[in-house]
């Protein structure tokens, strides 16, 4: 069994944008909303994978914090992320099936990132992140990321193929 750290998985999450520098596809049900907060992830992107302090800073909401499925309980805060962002620079990712909710005052956006050309030594990571309004703008609030299980393995309860026992407590 592959034992993923969270230095890890955060150096990982903060080398997203390489691949993800072009503007995301919408689906074609994408609201204007939904467009909206695409655009803003992909600004978030550029910023990240630019290296961009001052641009990450006016994205990201004063009380941000990413939640790593690993290590749940230490979450890390606004001013961490933004100096490992910009310290650790950016990977080779691409994303897949990005999923939008959003209205005119809060949004969420998830998506799949994977290593870009087959990279053995990086695994796949799954994102959600929450943002909301802030006048014209878009600013993220929360980060949570985690790494799928492996292939054929389905244990989340509800998901309707789970194993997980019929009866919850």
């Amino acid at each position: 069994m592959t034992r993923i750290t969270r230095r890890t998985l955060l150096t990982a999450l903060s080398a997203l944008p390489a691949a993800l520098s072009a503007q995301p596809a919408l689906a074609p049900h994408a609201t204007l909303h939904g467009q909206q907060l695409l655009q803003a992830e992909s600004a978030l992107l550029r910023a990240m994978q630019a290296r961009d302090e001052s641009s990450l800073e006016q994205m990201l909401d004063d009380s941000f914090q990413m939640v790593v499925a690993q290590a749940a309980g230490e979450p890390v805060g606004r001013d961490e992320w933004i100096e490992r962002v910009v310290r650790s620079g950016a990977g080779a990712y691409t994303i897949d099936g990005a999923s939008v909710l959003a209205d005119g005052s809060a949004g969420v956006a998830s998506f799949l990132l994977r290593p870009a050309g087959g990279d053995a030594k990086r695994r796949a990571i799954f994102v959600v992140d929450t943002w909301k309004r802030d006048g014209a703008a878009w600013k993220l609030v929360r980060r949570h990321a985690a790494v799928p299980a492996p292939a054929g393995r389905r244990e989340i309860p509800g998901d309707g193929l789970s194993t997980a026992p019929r009866k919850m407590i």
